[in-house]
């Protein structure tokens, strides 16, 4: 996925959830930040080769760093919502 291509599903996500889900700014934010900290860990280095894998050492990366559950828990889910399935669908571990 190129970074175009990921900046627009990116945007359409977040419309999404404040549109479409009535989630507050700040929850929208929250996404908007885990969406950008994956983008710089992951997507920067590879956006051609995303895999579960990727996703899986980002998790664990977040772990690592001692966020909370909740914010590890949130950020798959980001991720997932962008268009990236289809990419890490593509190619597996």
């Amino acid at each position: 996925m190129t970074r175009p291509a990921l900046k627009l599903h990116t945007e359409d996500f977040l419309q999404y959830l404040k549109l479409e889900r009535g989630l507050s700014a700040n929850t929208v934010l929250s996404y908007k930040n885990d969406l950008k900290e994956f983008s710089l860990q992951v997507v920067a280095k590879s956006p051609e080769k995303i895999n579960y894998q990727h996703a899986a050492l980002h998790v664990a990366y977040l772990t690592e760093l001692g966020r909370r559950p909740a914010s590890v828990a949130r950020n798959p889910g980001a991720v997932a919502n962008t268009g990236l399935p289809a990419r890490i669908a593509q190619t597996p571990c």
